[in-house]
């Protein structure tokens, strides 16, 4: 048998040693590398989980804004109807307090007439029967215009009602746009809210 030389066995031990080092080293590498990956799976788990909440949040918050287009689109035609509803009936009734106000005016001028008359038929005593056919008729003339007089102010007042209700239409439908508004804005910011 060959003696060895007692280097040969100091390059055994190094060359063990180091591969015992390697050994460690590269089982310190995998158990790193298998962290890494083990970490690298939880974050894109989470990541994903944070896209998904990201992405339900924006469709939620799509369909509250759709809803509110909606709810606003139907407010603005039932309104909108009504608004034209009753400045239609203002304007029929504008139209006839001008005719009611033409008709009292001509009936003031033919009753001022037929005082006129009236007056001069009484001072013509030649005729009793005339003088009192002309009392008669200018106070038959009086009462009607008393009463187109009367029927005048109803229909003012009653214009006037109808502007008032034209007036607190429009003002409620201000009312709702800022609700529904103020609503959408408080929706949007509690869908940004719960964002990540």
């Amino acid at each position: 048998m060959i003696p060895i030389p007692p280097s040969w066995y100091a390059i055994g031990g190094l060359t063990a040693a180091l591969a015992v080092t390697i050994g460690v080293e590269e089982y310190r590498i995998n158990a790193k590398e298998t962290l890494i990956a083990e970490w690298g799976a939880k974050f894109n788990k989470e990541h994903g989980l944070r896209i998904k909440d990201r992405l339900d949040s924006e469709v939620a918050s799509g369909k509250l804004s759709e809803d509110y287009r909606n709810r606003e689109n139907a407010l603005r035609l039932k309104f909108a109807g009504e608004i034209d509803v009753a400045n239609e009936k203002n304007r029929k009734l504008e139209t006839a307090l001008a005719r009611s106000d033409a008709a009292s005016r001509s009936l003031s001028g033919t009753v001022a007439t037929l005082k006129a008359e009236a007056r001069r038929a009484a001072a013509d005593t030649s005729d009793p029967g005339r003088c009192e056919t002309a009392l008669a008729t200018n106070d038959l003339f009086s009462r009607m215009l008393e009463r187109l007089d009367n029927a005048a102010g109803g229909f003012a007042a009653y214009a006037d009602k109808l502007r008032i209700s034209n007036e607190t239409c429009v003002s409620t439908y201000g009312h709702a746009e800022q609700t529904l508004a103020a609503a959408a804005v408080a929706a949007s910011a509690a869908v940004a809210g719960s964002a990540p």
